[in-house]
């Protein structure tokens, strides 16, 4: 029966009025299955995705060499930084030596926040701290930042490696986010259109009970759920378009199909 319902919401959507019986446990279970391969696709996705890359680095490098002098100097020997308090901003950084993150609402919505102290970067995030990289547990270069800006070679490659390191330690943790935001947005869609196609369906049958009306239309939405599946799996952003407008035609075949056999 399970099988026939899923084949049906998939497929078949004029047959979705034969489960109007069907348990409420089973329709939520079907729906609840649905999110978990959602959930694990993008986890397949998520978890294999590297969210920094050499872009990053360079960005905040401009960042430090288009801005102010500064006295910030790595000690391979000692594994400290040292240096005065200063900062920088970039498109997508703020990047914080001895200083704490920026205050501003627009800088903590939309940017990642790097706060350098003498022993190791706090990655800042929608104002809270995801991540912690200690630069006392790896073997590193020396590096001085006043160099940097005058075109030192060798003291980028140094500055990017910390840089890489510690976006390598970031990466899991935002690729968590990125899964609970993807899940979270889906659900809320997902229960959207449910309302939506509540409030339609009284276009096409309006003698249905609530109950069942609604049953049909969590049904009905089902197929919104799949297309998103393989929009993550396939990387293709303009599905979730067809994503959305599924579950309306599904939803008025289904009630057609009611006034007509009523």
């Amino acid at each position: 029966i399970m099988f026939e319902m899923l084949k049906d919401c998939l497929c078949h959507p004029k047959y979705i009025v034969l489960h109007y019986r069907e348990k409420s446990f089973k329709v939520f279970l079907l729906i609840f299955l649905f999110f978990v391969a959602y959930v694990g696709a993008c986890a397949v996705r998520e978890y294999n995705t590297d969210y920094f890359s050499n872009i990053d680095n360079e960005e905040i490098i401009q960042a430090i060499v288009i801005g102010e002098d500064n006295d910030i100097v790595f000690d391979a020997e000692a594994n400290t930084l040292s240096g005065s308090p200063i900062s920088y901003s970039s498109t997508n950084y703020n990047i914080c030596f001895f200083e704490n993150a920026p205050q501003d609402a627009e800088s903590i919505d939309s940017k990642v926040t790097l706060i350098f102290t003498d022993t190791k970067i706090n990655i800042m995030f929608f104002g809270m701290k995801v991540s912690e990289y200690d630069y006392t547990n790896d073997s590193l270069k020396s590096f001085n930042l006043e160099l940097l800006s005058k075109g030192s070679v060798n003291d980028i490659i140094a500055f990017k490696e910390i840089l890489t390191k510690a976006f390598d330690n970031a990466n899991f943790t935002f690729s968590t986010i990125s899964i609970v935001d993807r899940t979270t947005t889906v659900l809320v869609y997902y229960f959207g259109l449910i309302l939506m196609t509540f409030f339609f369906s009284f276009l096409s049958n309006p003698g249905i009970g609530k109950g069942i009306r609604f049953k049909l239309c969590c049904l009905d939405s089902v197929i919104f759920i799949l297309v998103m599946i393989f929009e993550v799996m396939f990387n293709i952003n303009w599905l979730i378009y067809v994503a959305l407008m599924l579950p309306v035609f599904y939803s008025n075949i289904t009630f057609r199909h009611i006034a007509r056999k009523v």
